[in-house]
């Protein structure tokens, strides 16, 4: 294989199974395969950046995502015998960041697109020979008529995906070659006549799979409903917990089959009888193609109710701790974001967009925010601001708290000035809805504080630090984490004006708290620490 191989062809030709099965014939050749879901930006970078742990890499629970991701690629630069897979990138540029820039090990990426010739050698993967397509039918479904196998295999274009489906179908019913063929013949013309082919997969494809979604429906109506939830989610790793551990948020029929072991089990059966999903005890995973064909089988106000119970699910799943302090979310929230990306972007072209779509799209900005992928932070929580000003209005607490948010990522990205608008909207929003002694209008106070220092306006600043701090002291106490942080900012701010009496002052308050708080081994502490130490008039 050459060092960078990208295999590309059609939805549903097999890229992903080719590259599955050289992993598995040759995978005993490499000290490390490591396969990568590249086709949102979001899951790829977190799949690399979990390379880190089994490599025992110190980064692997660095802040900054993007640090554990540069310690990721060096390692693979400094050693071989590794193969990455990337499965179903959309374009050279979306993996570049993540190809070691000395190759030590083969790379094997899988794509439908064009384009790859500056950076991998292109096997285009063909369908099948037409006898090859014929064996596989016949094999499958243990008949003998070659003559209806060939005409099958013609009307579906020899697609494997496409063949794999019909086989299950015929050996699901029990029908004949024969009779599946007639019963294709007449679904093709169907949909063909109504346009109902959308583009994103082949008339194979949408033909196969409505005669499947058809006999789903008939059979099994609650097995039906769990596919259309899963065809609102990423196609990959759909956490079974993720739908049985919060029945609450589903509808009746389908609330009462996941609550039930045996009933959960029979709806998986009929899916997989049909070809339609794959499953592990932990995930459910359903092709990509599967899902476009089951989504454009419903109606607008179909598409709209699973979206919105797809946001509902994922907004219960997710962790009510903050994600920026706790980091044991983030596996969490590193397995839900890319469902709630699909299922946000599937409710938008269902013009769906609920107060809830916009807390999931806050979150999801938090979550990025918290491994310092700013921007995608900032569009996602500029998506939860728009949906917040219109559905709980201007001045709501939840839109200032939007608005603080995307002060704090503009910040983040050296926009001070843009940063500070959303700033001080937060605070006049807050001053004026939850008073001037709010905690949340002190948190106000004091960023805008910071800011002010970071522009240089030390004498702006201070007013805004004094006053977020006499709040806290206040409200929370004057041994409370906020009020020792205000401290720690407010000492700062005095030494770069000179102060240095009051620094140390306001110092020393400071890491009375972190130590009382956080222990001697803390960062704080210890940051702290050095700082008065370093402030202490020599002696």
């Amino acid at each position: 294989m050459a060092l960078t191989q990208v295999v590309r062809g059609l939805g549903g030709i097999g890229k992903t199974q080719l590259a599955l099965e050289y992993a598995y014939r040759y995978g005993g050749a490499y000290r490390l395969v490591w396969w990568l879901r590249a086709e949102e930006p979001t899951t790829l970078a977190a799949d690399y950046a979990a390379l880190a742990d089994p490599l025992q890499l110190p980064q692997h629970t660095a802040h900054a995502q993007a640090e554990t991701i540069a310690a990721v690629r060096q390692w693979l630069e400094g050693h071989d015998g590794w193969l990455l897979i990337l499965d179903n990138a959309p374009e050279p540029a979306a993996i570049h960041p993540y190809l070691p820039r000395s190759r030590r090990g083969p790379i094997l990426v899988t794509s439908r697109k064009l384009g790859w010739g500056g950076t991998a050698r292109a096997l285009t993967v063909p369908v099948l020979p037409r006898e090859v397509s014929v064996a596989l039918l016949l094999e499958r479904t243990q008949q003998a008529d070659t003559t209806a196998a060939r005409a099958v295999a013609a009307m579906l274009g020899d697609l494997p995906l496409a063949l794999a489906q019909a086989a299950a179908y015929i050996a699901a019913t029990g029908l004949s070659v024969a009779a599946y063929g007639a019963r294709l013949e007449a679904r093709l013309a169907e949909l063909l006549r109504r346009g109902e082919v959308g583009p994103e997969y082949p008339a194979t494809v949408a033909t196969t799979w409505a005669l499947a979604l058809q006999a789903i429906e008939a059979c099994h109506p609650a097995a039906s409903s769990l596919l259309r939830l899963c065809a609102f989610c990423a196609p990959e790793a759909i956490p079974c917990d993720l739908i049985r551990a919060n029945a609450s948020a589903l509808p009746v029929p389908l609330a009462a089959l996941v609550a039930d072991d045996l009933q959960w089990d029979e709806a998986l059966a009929a899916l997989r009888r049909y070809a339609l999903v794959e499953t592990t005890d932990e995930m459910i995973a359903v092709h990509r193609l599967v899902q476009a064909v089951t989504r454009d089988r419903l109606s607008v106000e179909e598409q709209a109710h699973w979206a919105g119970v797809v946001i509902q699910l994922l907004v219960t799943a997710l962790p009510l701790e903050d994600v920026s302090r706790e980091p044991k979310t983030w596996p969490i929230y590193a397995q839900l974001v890319p469902h709630a990306l699909a299922a946000v972007q599937q409710g938008a072209h269902a013009r769906s967009a609920s107060e809830t779509t916009g807390f999931l799209w806050h979150r999801v900005g938090a979550y990025f925010g918290a491994r310092a992928h700013y921007v995608e932070a900032q569009a996602a929580c500029q998506q939860a601001l728009a949906i917040y000003e219109q559905g709980r209005g201007p001045t709501h607490p939840d839109t200032a708290e939007c608005l603080h948010d995307l002060g704090y990522l503009l910040q983040a990205q050296g926009d001070l000035t843009g940063a500070r608008l959303y700033y001080e909207r937060a605070l006049a929003i807050y001053e004026q809805v939850l008073g001037p002694t709010h905690h949340e209008t002190a948190r106000g106070l004091h960023d805008l504080g910071t800011l002010l220092q970071a522009q240089g306006d030390l004498g702006g600043a201070r007013p805004y630090v004094e006053r977020a701090l006499a709040i806290y002291e206040q409200v929370l106490g004057p041994t409370h984490l906020y009020t020792a942080r205000s401290l720690h900012n407010l000492s700062t701010l005095l030494q770069a004006q000179g102060d240095l009496a009051g620094a140390r002052a306001a110092l020393k308050q400071s890491l009375s708290i972190y130590q009382a708080c956080l222990g001697e081994a803390h960062p704080f502490t210890q940051m702290a620490r050095g700082q008065l130490e370093a402030l202490e008039p020599e002696t």
